[in-house]
């Protein structure tokens, strides 16, 4: 065999495009192929919302857009599926070269993406659901879907109240809230026409428009029929903007946070790692643009997650002193910069409730089934963790 020897710690489908590689690992997810993965072990099982769920690691949205290897996660040890995102229409997403990996020897593993929400529309996603719903009435993780909405929508508080008026009007997302556990609404993707713009950019918005649209959203959604909806946000937001994101969640505008997305390349001062590598790729190719993940996100992901935690705590504290106040107890979902299980148990140390995977998969495929192992070694050994005790109370 000719060309460089393959390293043994390097993952196979690394050496494929990474379009087909992430095609190649839902095909072995589906086909139960994935080696090394096996039963969950289920006295580790939590509960959510009345619901059984084997684990509190999940799939971040992103690496499912189309809800094709749904028959095969019950077998991968994940508790929580976020499909998606979808938009109403079907999109191709950007053209030419869209993901750009940056792997690391000092393991400071990332990801560049400016794929443009390709999606086959919310008709195709609602039917795969449905078929699969027909056929397994039980699942042991949340089945959530992430919508938003078309790249050509500005992301304007006007244009996107329409958008989601035509969305409460359209039957494909009134069949879906019958066969999903949550819905997501994503309020931060980066891969968007107008994010430089006028879009996901929080320079360009103030808290209360961010927060309208947030809980425009909701509401139309809930009048749809959606019974669990969480918002994805930016982690480019201010501080402020998180605290306000975070008090409407306290209000029940939404039942979780699921933080964070992607971190904008126009937002690179804001991350750590191999940053210096990636601006100066970028410098190289202007093309290179659109979404940080891996590595870098960690330090800016974890500041957000804390944030929002503690938002939450100190809510419940309050609402302990006003008996007559209601207690809304939302469900906070980290996601960004997760790559090693020790980063699924500091998480859930942190107050997450359930921590989300995608680049860290990248890099090393048997990521859900090491943190899987890790979390049964130290519960069977330690006390109840910071985000059990508050998941045992929200119920």
């Amino acid at each position: 065999m000719h060309g460089k020897r393959h390293n043994k710690d390097t993952p196979l489908l690394s050496y494929l495009p990474p379009e087909l590689a992430n095609k190649a690992a839902r095909w072995m997810i589906t086909t139960r192929l994935i080696p090394g993965y096996g039963k969950v072990d289920t006295n580790h099982t939590t509960i959510w919302h009345k619901k059984k769920i084997q684990s509190r690691i999940g799939i971040a949205a992103g690496f499912d857009k189309n809800a094709t290897a749904l028959n095969g996660y019950d077998k991968i040890g994940v508790g929580w599926v976020e499909i998606g995102s979808v938009t109403t229409k079907p999109q191709p997403g950007n053209n030419g070269k869209r993901i750009w990996r940056f792997p690391s020897k000092e393991k400071n593993n990332a990801i560049v993406n400016r794929m443009g929400l390709p999606n086959n529309g919310i008709e195709h996603v609602e039917r795969r659901i449905q078929q699969y719903a027909a056929k397994h009435h039980e699942r042991p993780f949340v089945l959530a879907v992430n919508i938003t909405t078309g790249t050509h929508v500005a992301n304007t508080t006007e244009a996107i109240t329409k958008e989601l008026a035509a969305m409460a009007q359209h039957p494909s997302y009134q069949r879906l809230a019958q066969h999903v556990d949550a819905l997501v609404w994503n309020a931060s993707c980066p891969n968007r026409e107008h994010n430089h713009d006028q879009g996901t950019n929080p320079e360009n918005q103030t808290s209360d428009a961010i927060t309208a649209q947030i809980q425009i959203a909701a509401q139309t959604l809930r009048a749809i029929g959606f019974q669990k909806i969480f918002v994805k946000i930016a982690p480019d937001l201010d501080n402020d903007q998180i605290k306000q994101i975070a008090e409407i969640a306290q209000e029940g505008v939404v039942d979780g946070i699921v933080a964070c997305n992607t971190m904008p390349t126009h937002s690179i001062n804001q991350i750590q790692g191999n940053a210096d590598t990636i601006a100066k790729r970028m410098k190289r190719n202007p093309k290179i643009m659109g979404g940080i993940s891996g590595c870098p996100l960690q330090s800016r992901a974890i500041e957000v997650q804390k944030m929002i935690a503690a938002s939450f705590e100190n809510h419940k504290r309050n609402s302990k002193n006003s008996p007559n106040a209601p207690v809304n107890t939302p469900l906070l979902i980290a996601s960004g910069g997760v790559m090693t299980p020790e980063d699924v148990v500091a998480r859930l140390d942190n107050g997450a409730d359930i921590v989300q995977c995608y680049t860290g998969l990248v890099f090393d495929p048997w990521l859900v089934k090491k943190s899987n192992q890790l979390l049964a070694a130290a519960k069977s050994q330690a006390e109840p963790t910071v985000a059990e005790r508050q998941l045992l109370h929200a119920q």
